[in-house]
Formats: C-alpha cells, structure tokens, sequence
C-alpha cells in the first residue's frame, strides 16, 4: 500500500507551508481584543488559507490552472467560517474544563486539519469526505505536536500547515481502489505513427463513485486542448463499475472498457487504467 503521493504531496506540503507562514503573519497583523477573538481568529485563518493554497495547489498540479474565482470564494468562506467556529469551541471548553486548557492547542489544530480536509476533499475527484477529514485531523495534531520544538510561532504554524498537505496527500493514495495515470502533451497526439508532442505534465485521478469528467473548460478533471475550437465542453466521462474502468462518450453515449495498463488517446491526453 502506498503512502507518499509523490508529486502532490510535495505540491500540498509547499501550499500548506506557505499557507500557513501568511496566516501566522496576518494573525500578527490583526488586533486581538481578547482570548475568545485569539481563538477564533485564529482558526478562521488557518482553516481558510490552509484549505485555499491546498485546492489551488491541487489545480495546479492537476491541470497547471488556477481554480475558477467562485471556488476560491466558497472554500475561503467555508474555512473562515468552520474555522472560527472551530477556535471558539475550543476556547468555550478550555473555560469550562480547566484541565483541558492543555490539550487545546492540539485539540484545535486538529478541529483545523479536519476542515481543511474536508474543504480540499470537495475538490478533489473521488476523495472521500471520512478518509480526509480524519487526515487532516491527523496532520493538524502531528503538525500542532512538532510546534512544541519550541520552533516559533510563525515557524510552527508553517510546519503544521506543511503537514497537513501531506497528510491529506497521502491519504488519497492509501485506500484506493483504481487510478488514471494521465500524461498531458504540448498539443494533441496522432493515434497513429510520429508525434512530434512533448510531454508536459503527469498526474493521477482516483475513480470511485463520481466521475472523471474530460472535457475542454477549467472544471473539467482532465482538461483537453483542442485542435480547433472545441464545441462542446464535455466530452468523455471516466467510470470505475465493478471494478472495471470505462470511457463513455457523452455525445453518443457509446461505452468503451479500458483494461488495466491500456492507454487511451484523447486530444492531447493519454490515460492508463490502473488498479
């Protein structure tokens, strides 16, 4: 069973890094009238900026694109508003309980792994909610526990976000079940004899309950480049059905098994079954 994503997990460690060295300075930039606004202030910036460099991390990795203004908006909004939430929970507890002011540092930095998972599970193909939250929760202790190195403020809030990335990374690849290996080339390959394209970029799709989509629009999981103008934006749905990968054609409805190690051409794309 894997454990290290390879490419992304180096991806979602520099994102979640630099992530959360900028909310630690932002943290210092903003008056903090009290404990309670500490707490959640706080947590509304890590969960938020934590989650937005990972999904932007993630579109970058996947197609070399930023994400669409909408998404950005939803997950900052998102993050803020668990995030908060999150930090002022946290702080209600430790003034009821305390013997849980200890444990509530690492208690909310996980509360802010599990949101960050959560928000970068909702844009990531067929990454389950559970296994991501549970990761992030799992990065946000780890990450909280090396802060005790006595590291810093803004040093050990980098290192934490750094972890998080890389544990919700890898946890992608731990329980899979089947994958596209997807080779993205500079303009769109022959199906037969000498292509003069160069290969770009390569990056990995879980299959699961949801679809891959390919198509020619940013939203798309695997984004196509035309040799024209494409005329429509989706044209090719990826399915895993029983343990079986299929390519379906959303413009004739035609279905077409890919056999484990096959490789399939589309446009500039070459996609290989894996399992």
């Amino acid at each position: 069973m894997a454990i290290f994503n390879g490419k992304k997990s180096i991806v979602f460690g520099i994102t979640g890094g630099v992530a959360g060295f900028l909310s630690a300075l932002l943290y210092h930039a903003t008056p903090i009238p009290g404990p309670l606004t500490s707490w959640s202030v706080g947590g509304g910036y890590n969960a938020a900026l934590i989650s937005l460099f990972i999904v932007i991390g993630q579109s970058y990795y996947q197609s070399r694109t930023f994400p669409i203004l909408s998404k950005l908006t939803a997950v900052l909004f998102q993050g803020l508003m668990f995030g908060a939430l999150g930090g002022a929970i946290v702080y209600f507890c430790i003034m009821t309980n305390s013997e849980f002011a200890y444990y509530g540092r690492i208690v909310g930095w996980g509360i802010c792994g599990a949101t960050c998972g959560f928000l970068v599970s909702r844009n990531i193909p067929n990454m389950g909610a559970k296994l991501a939250i549970i990761a992030g929760a799992i990065g946000g202790v780890a990450g909280c526990l090396l802060m005790y190195l006595h590291l810093g403020f803004v040093t050990g809030v980098a290192v934490t976000g750094a972890v998080i990335g890389i544990v919700v990374a890898s946890a992608e690849v731990m329980f899979r079940k089947g994958w596209v290996d997807v080779t993205v080339y500079s303009e769109p390959l022959k199906q037969s004899g000498i292509s003069m394209a160069k290969p770009i970029n390569q990056y990995v799709l879980n299959l699961g309950k949801d679809a891959i989509q390919v198509g020619y629009s940013s939203d798309m999981d695997i984004l196509l480049k035309a040799k024209g103008i494409a005329m429509s934006k989706e044209v090719s749905l990826i399915t895993l059905e029983n343990g079986k990968c299929y390519l379906s054609d959303t413009k004739t409805g035609t279905k077409k098994e890919i056999k484990p190690g096959e490789k399939v051409i589309i446009e500039n794309c070459e996609i290989q079954f894996c399992h």
